[in-house]
Parts: C-alpha cells; sequence; structure tokens
C-alpha cells in the first residue's frame, strides 16, 4: 500500500498537469448546492496555491446573494480561524504568502457558518480528502457541524483516498 505522503507527492504532479474548468464554471456548480442556497454564511478557501481551483468567483457570487463570507486565516502554530471579510481587497499576504484577511480582523465561530468550502490536493467520491498534510482543515473541521464540499477537477479525482483517524470528510464534492 502506498503511504500518504508518496500518494501526496503524486497528487501534487498530478494536479500540476491538471487542465481547470473555468472559475465561473465551479461557481455555477456551487451554486447548484442545496446547502448554498440555503446559507447566510460561507466559508471559502482563497485560491493561491498550485493546484487550486479558483475561488474567487465563488466570493463573488457569495458577496453578490448577501452572504457574509469567511475565509481562512493560518499561523504557522497550525491554527486556522475563519475570518469574515467584506470584499477580497480585505485580504493581504499571510502566513505562507496565501490572501487572508489581517490580524485584526476578528475570527468566527466556526458553527456559525453554514457551508465550507474545502480544498485538497486529491478527492474521492466518499468524500476523502488529500490535504497538504499541514492538517489545518482536519483540525478547523473536526467538531464543525454544518455541510463541506470539496473542489477536484476531474484529474484529481481517485478511487480511494488513504485515511487515518483525524482525516475529515466532507460532505460532498464537485468534480470538474
Amino acid at each position: 500500500m502506498i503511504s500518504k505522503a508518496d500518494f501526496r507527492k503524486a497528487c501534487l504532479a498530478a494536479g500540476r498537469s491538471t487542465t481547470f474548468a473555468d472559475a465561473s464554471l465551479w461557481a455555477d456548480q456551487v451554486e447548484k448546492i442545496d446547502a448554498w442556497e440555503s446559507a447566510k454564511r460561507i466559508f471559502c478557501f482563497v485560491s493561491a496555491m498550485p493546484g487550486e481551483p479558483d475561488t474567487g468567483e465563488i466570493i463573488c457570487r457569495a458577496f453578490t446573494a448577501g452572504k457574509k463570507v469567511c475565509v481562512p486565516r493560518c499561523s504557522k502554530a497550525g491554527k486556522m480561524d475563519a475570518v469574515e471579510i467584506d470584499s477580497l481587497t480585505d485580504l493581504v499576504p499571510g502566513a505562507y504568502g496565501i490572501p487572508e484577511p489581517p490580524a485584526h480582523f476578528p475570527a468566527a465561530d466556526k458553527n456559525s457558518i453554514d457551508l465550507i468550502i474545502v480544498p485538497g490536493l486529491a478527492f474521492d467520491e466518499k468524500g476523502g480528502r488529500m490535504g497538504r498534510g499541514g492538517g489545518y482543515y482536519d483540525r478547523f473541521l473536526k467538531d464543525y457541524s454544518g455541510f463541506t464540499v470539496g473542489l477536484c477537477p476531474i484529474g484529481c479525482k481517485v478511487d480511494a483516498v488513504p485515511r487515518d483517524s483525524w482525516d475529515m470528510a466532507v460532505h460532498q464534492v464537485i468534480f470538474l
């Protein structure tokens, strides 16, 4: 059986060579989710890493629909907070060079969020997710009670993601 580290390396390589759907196509698919329709507050990753679908259009459509929008703010200590923003222009380079809210923006209660859109290097049909290895999303999602959805380019869809007991699956995956 392949180790998670080797699987992650293969997923990183696959992501670099994958063709990505247009940002508007991702947003179209997210808007079809029942949880999107009813969500008052969403949390969405800000795409900045190689191999990630562009989430800018999803975030903009959430603002247009009158939803409150939270995005991640990470610390090098392995903690991630959901922080509400009013615009993508609120973001500054963060701990890993990923755009995030500045330190003076307060963190939101994660259980006030109705829908979380989760990144991953690969997903399977059961919602299994291979992240980048930092565990930020696994820790963040551990006690979350709302709906989660992963965005996965079709070239990064796998039969089964190797999982440990702490690995958090998502409720639904959009494959494009």
